[in-house]
Order: C-alpha cells, then structure tokens, then sequence
C-alpha cells in the first residue's frame, strides 16, 4: 500500500486462516490488532521490524505518513471467503469459544 495520506484507514478486518506480516519499508503508519479482548497498536516507521498477525485477529492500518509503503506479506492466495469484514460478526466468532490467538 502507498499513496494513501493520513487520513486513510485500511484493513478493518480478520481472516479466518491467513497469516500476515506488515513491514514498513518506507515512512510510518500505525498498525492497531486485536483479538476482541485485548488491543495492540504499533507504530510502524522501520523497515527492519515486522509485526506477525496470526488469522482470526482483527486489523487496521491508519495514519500513514506522505511517503509511507506499508508491505503485506501473506501465506495465501487472496480468497474472498477468509475475511471477516464485520466486526460484530468478528466479536461473535471469536467469543464464541477459545482463540488460541490470544495476546499474551
């Protein structure tokens, strides 16, 4: 993802089995997970850090700087029916039983 400016928000969303690393390659973004207990948010401006989200995590990418590419680097092909796009449906699936995603 490039050329998006700061007041563009991207991802809002989980997969149900997709695994996913955000690297910064240039400028900054923030990179905000959550398993719908806890939240994390990362400020993302090195390109020597990764942040790994494992599936049934939910998340969105937001106030990029002017110069940010934010990479996604994936284990799978795109496949429409991996994302969970709603949150509510988000918060039922994964309050529904155990998440072995959990924060620690």
């Amino acid at each position: 993802m490039y050329g998006l400016g700061d007041d563009c928000e991207r991802g809002a969303h989980a997969h149900r089995e997709s695994e996913q690393v955000f690297i910064a390659v240039s400028g900054s973004f923030t990179l905000s997970v959550t398993d719908g207990h806890q939240t994390k948010t990362f400020a993302m401006k090195e390109p020597n850090r990764a942040v790994y989200v494992p599936p049934m995590i939910w998340a969105r990418v937001y106030d990029f700087s002017d110069d940010a590419v934010c990479l996604v680097l994936t284990d799978s092909p795109y496949e429409p029916a991996d994302y969970i796009r709603d949150w509510d449906a988000f918060l039922l699936t994964v309050g529904g039983g155990h998440n072995e995603n959990t924060f620690s």
